[in-house]
């Protein structure tokens, strides 16, 4: 009976080891799982964040296009209103040079006819 006992504590031992193996290479397979499972979340994510820059990207882009298309129209208006404002000025120095010059005749027919 002791044969019987020592080969039935061997296999015992040996069957346990071998489960011991087993559910070793089970575990680093589910490690191996779980790693793809956070790969392929952590590449959505990614996914996710490049479509979140693209759209944030392109409404930022989309702003500052609105903002150079006020600015050109700005410019527009304000080169409007010079070349306008401008042709008034010109005209209100004509007539203050011909006011001006007027004058100088009349202050120089007023000299001569101290003169005399």
């Amino acid at each position: 009976m002791s044969d019987s006992a020592s080969r039935y504590s061997i296999v015992e031992r040996l069957t346990k080891q071998k489960l011991e193996l087993l559910d070793e290479i089970n575990n680093l397979k589910e490690d191996v799982k779980i790693k793809e499972n956070e790969i392929a979340a952590l590449e959505r994510e990614i996914s996710s964040l490049d479509d979140v820059y693209r759209l944030g990207l392109e409404s930022k882009k989309r702003e500052k296009g609105w903002d150079l298309d006020r600015l050109k129209a700005d410019k527009d208006r304000i080169q409007t209103t010079i070349i306008t404002r401008e042709a008034n000025i010109n005209k209100k120095i004509e007539h203050l040079d011909k006011a001006l010059e007027d004058l100088k005749k009349i202050s120089q027919i007023s000299l001569e006819q101290e003169k005399m």
